[in-house]
């Protein structure tokens, strides 16, 4: 997908700036384009057959619904109504995010009555451009690095990152039905983990499971941004997939691509990669009192009987018949 922008950005980037027509280049759909203006800036355009107006814009988009254009994609100058939604910032991050989910939206049109897309694509763009980065980056891009290494190693992408939870009020990483999935990473020597009381007792009968990874810090490892970069490649044709792994990587200020995180042994993290049920934990077996809430506590799972690859796979093909590559 990266080599699909940059190819996008050179071709456009050839265009000879023109006040009166917008420089496009055609994607995935035969309503769709990417463009280019005379000031440099990109935009994401979707061919309608609607007459609704609408002008709204913020510090770096701008929404104009039903525009009589003309466009020059290089071979045949055209002139029609488009939805135009611009990205008025020259930042590259910003514009690479912003192209990346256009191609991947672009996916979704079939038809010229498509207002709702459009709007409702800028709608979240604003939600995700807002999303600030945590304070603890050097936690939160560990805690992600786990989370993506796990999902990439489960047999199918597509279904892990759809069970994924990446809001920071969620109580586990990964929900399906009475299901519940959290990974733990740790750079100790010893398998010890912060646990909230929640993500150990339940008095329902949903299933938690912990996915355990001892990590080690290798400046030859597998980074962030390559686990990134897997994930993204393998769900760019789900924008709503695209827009949650987006939304996770700006948390924990990844948006810049030349940044590549932390690096870590992946040989020895799928080597120490354990998983253990919560009916096996030490943990107090009761709900919280009341008037006692946000219970924290360390446990060591270094002399607990962990799940057994059977059981594991049993346990895994229960989410949509998914399993991990073990």
């Amino acid at each position: 997908m990266e080599d699909k922008l940059d190819s996008i950005i050179k071709t456009l980037s050839r265009t000879s700036y023109n006040e009166n027509y917008l420089g496009a280049y055609q994607i995935n759909s035969e309503f769709c384009y990417i463009a280019i203006d005379y000031q440099g800036f990109y935009s994401f355009l979707i061919q309608t057959s609607s007459k609704e107006k609408l002008n709204t814009r913020t510090d770096i988009l701008s929404l104009s619904l039903s525009n009589y254009c003309t466009i020059d994609n290089g071979e045949t100058v055209i002139n029609d109504y488009y939805n135009i939604l611009k990205c008025t910032t020259k930042e590259e991050s910003t514009v690479k995010t912003f192209l990346l989910l256009s191609l991947s939206i672009a996916k979704e049109v079939n038809c010229l009555n498509n207002c709702d897309i459009i709007i409702n694509f800028f709608e979240d763009l604003i939600k995700l451009f807002k999303t600030s980065p945590t304070l603890n980056l050097e936690s939160a891009r560990q805690g992600l690095w786990g989370e993506l290494f796990l999902i990439s190693n489960m047999d199918s992408i597509i279904n892990w990152t759809s069970f994924w939870h990446v809001e920071p009020n969620r109580k586990f990483d990964f929900s399906a039905e009475h299901k519940r999935l959290e990974v733990k990473t740790t750079l100790q020597e010893q398998r010890i983990h912060k646990f909230s009381h929640n993500q150990l007792f339940r008095d329902d009968d949903t299933t938690i499971c912990i996915a355990s990874i001892m990590l080690q810090k290798e400046d030859s490892g597998l980074s962030l941004r390559s686990l990134i970069n897997k994930i993204s490649e393998n769900i760019h044709d789900n924008s709503k997939l695209l827009f949650k792994l987006q939304k996770s990587v700006r948390e924990v200020g990844m948006d810049d691509n030349i940044d590549e995180g932390p690096k870590y042994d992946s040989n020895l993290a799928l080597q120490e990669l354990k998983f253990y049920m919560t009916d096996n934990v030490p943990r107090y077996n009761q709900p919280e009192p009341s008037g006692v809430s946000n219970t924290y506590y360390n446990i060591n799972l270094a002399n607990i009987s962990n799940m057994k690859i059977d059981q594991l796979k049993e346990w895994l093909s229960s989410w949509k018949g998914s399993s991990i590559k073990y």
